[in-house]
């Protein structure tokens, strides 16, 4: 006999095709905002925006990245796989960065939503982080990977963040989420170099989660077990962009800037002492001078590196950098490896992966036996592209950590409008064909570059909405951190109460974690290499930062709304049940 399922209420019904009605209204409207922005095409910038482009058109050629130069291996590749997927998928590159970023909203919310089962407050939730102002910058019209590493972002927190709050879910619900979460740090890892900032924030995660789990024993070693798939996919992902690269450059790595042969080449060049410590200058023209004197190898980019393209790369480095004594012969902070890497390419060290790596080595070899047998004073040895320690960084970091707080609060740069395109036109041709999109001239301002008049007309109506969003976000933002902050500060309240550690807790100071570490990391890069507090390297704070806002706020209104309950629950207890007449 079959059993008849009793049917939903009415009003329930409503309710929730009033919310996903408002969530395709909310999406809709985003998306057709950011309709209005033309695409910045950087025909000039070799190592950024063209380089992106060139790859993707190797990989849509069918050979992996492209034919082998100095700049091929220099960066992560999803970005480029990114931009043929959105091409081969018919959808222009500028939307798909707006189409993944709402995606990844959307999921957020479905992985927090069993600690905020109520509709109003996913949607408030899903709005607060939809028009998060970055998106709708002049991000919107650069080819870039901040573009997409944002959205990434908040896909591998939702993961995290899903498996914390699913803990005593079935294990197919489990699988699901770590597949997808392993999936999403595949592409995450493999689109920039510095991923390991996330780690910190995951470990928290997983150590919470794993308790949990054995303190419940159940099924406890399965679950365990699901919770490494992540781990084990996004290895699994970095290994087959290794594998590629290896069958197609003879180099089994991701990237040449952290294969050994050229960390060990660039250490061995910073370790070697030098005569006047300057800012920025971590392998001066006088430690050159002297290394060239003992390393045949680095000998033979004397004429580049000390003669005119030298210069010329001191001198954009001098134009980029903030801090100590300018210096142009110096090379200063981290335009010298690009220098370095052009230079062995000049002397054509560079023909393969494999005859670069050869002539690092011997390079790194050369230098490390001349500090080892005293012909070159040096500090320890060193395989790293960080440069050695030194107490004056101190104080600068507190100055950088701070201003980079200060810049981040209050949307510094955070500004709507285009950017102006550069270089040749013939080499601005690919960003029109792959990215399906209409190019900004050389010169924008602050209205729609559009040449024609109505859909120009429309644009700036565009522009306009989303310049009153951007004014309230930066007039809300500083206001919601210090509000945030304060109700974290009540938080362990709860969970000494309680005697329970609360997800949602574990789940704020999982961001707290993923914040530091990412502002550390940009902190010290700003100290020696370059300045790295800027929009483009803090995207991926910016949905933390309102993650965090939204969640401890919300948690001290649960609080607030539990103490009030068990209060009035207590006056009940004390006067005893009420009696009819």
């Amino acid at each position: 006999m079959a059993v008849i399922e009793p049917s939903r209420p009415v009003a329930d019904v409503a309710k929730t095709r009033f919310f996903y009605g408002m969530i395709a209204l909310t999406a809709a409207t985003k998306i057709w905002l950011i309709l209005g922005f033309g695409m910045r095409a950087a025909g000039d910038a070799k190592a950024d925006d063209r380089l992106f482009m060139v790859l993707a058109d190797g990989i849509l050629a069918g050979q992996w990245l492209g034919s082998y130069d100095h700049h091929t291996l220099v960066k992560g590749p999803f970005f480029s796989i990114w931009i043929v997927l959105s091409f081969l998928s018919h959808v222009p590159l500028l939307v798909s960065y707006q189409l993944l970023h709402l995606f990844a909203c959307l999921l957020m919310v479905v992985a927090l939503r069993p600690l905020m089962p109520r509709r109003t407050i996913q949607y408030a939730l899903f709005l607060w982080l939809l028009f998060d102002p970055t998106m709708y910058s002049v991000m919107a019209s650069w080819v870039v990977r901040a573009s997409i590493y944002m959205p990434l972002t908040i896909m591998v927190l939702a993961g995290m963040f899903a498996l914390v709050t699913r803990l005593d879910a079935g294990r197919r619900e489990l699988s699901a989420w770590s597949i997808m979460l392993g999936a999403t740090l595949a592409m995450f890892w493999t689109t920039r170099e510095e991923g390991i900032w996330i780690v910190p924030g995951a470990m928290l995660a997983l150590a919470y989660a794993l308790v949990i789990i054995w303190m419940r024993r159940d099924d406890a070693i399965v679950k365990s077990a699901i919770l490494m798939i992540p781990a084990a996919i996004c290895a699994s992902g970095v290994l087959a962009i290794c594998t590629l690269n290896y069958i197609s450059y003879d180099f089994f790595g991701m990237v040449e800037f952290k294969s050994s042969a050229f960390t060990r080449a660039n250490g061995a060049l910073m370790r070697v002492e030098h005569d006047d410590w300057n800012r920025f200058a971590n392998v001066p023209q006088d430690v050159r001078m002297r290394v060239h004197d003992v390393s045949p190898a680095f000998a033979e980019l004397q004429e580049f590196l000390e003669g005119p393209p030298g210069e010329a790369w001191g001198h954009g480095a001098e134009f980029w950098l903030d801090g100590g004594t300018p210096s142009p012969k110096d090379i200063r902070g981290g335009f010298f490896p690009w220098a370095l890497r052009q230079a062995a390419a000049a002397r054509g060290h560079h023909a393969s992966a494999s005859t670069a790596t050869a002539y690092y080595d011997r390079v790194a070899d050369e230098i490390n036996a001349a500090c080892d047998d005293g012909r070159l004073a040096c500090g320890p040895a060193s395989d790293s592209m960080t440069p050695p320690w030194r107490n004056e960084y101190i104080p600068l970091l507190l100055e950088s950590l701070s201003l980079g707080l200060w810049k981040l609060i209050t949307l510094d740069e955070v500004v709507v409008g285009e950017l102006p395109s550069s270089g040749a036109v013939e080499n601005q041709k690919i960003f029109a064909d792959l990215g399906r999109a209409r190019l900004t001239p050389e010169i924008t301002g602050t209205e729609s570059s559009n040449p024609l008049a109505h859909q120009a007309r429309l644009d700036n109506y565009r522009f306009q909405a989303l310049r009153i969003l951007n004014e309230c976000y930066k007039a809300l933002i500083p206001i919601a951190v210090v509000c945030g902050v304060v109700a974290f500060v009540f938080a362990p309240i709860r969970t000494i109460r309680s005697r329970s550690v609360s997800p949602i807790l574990v789940i704020c100071v999982t961001l707290l974690a993923c914040f530091s570490a990412r502002m550390a990391i940009l902190s010290f890069i700003s100290v020696t290499s370059f300045e790295a507090m800027k929009m483009r390297y803090f995207t991926p704070i910016y949905p933390i930062v309102l993650l965090f806002i939204f969640l401890t706020i919300y948690h001290f209104g649960q609080t607030i709304a539990l103490a009030r309950q068990r209060a009035r629950d207590a006056r009940t207890e004390d006067h005893g049940p009420a009696l009819d007449d």
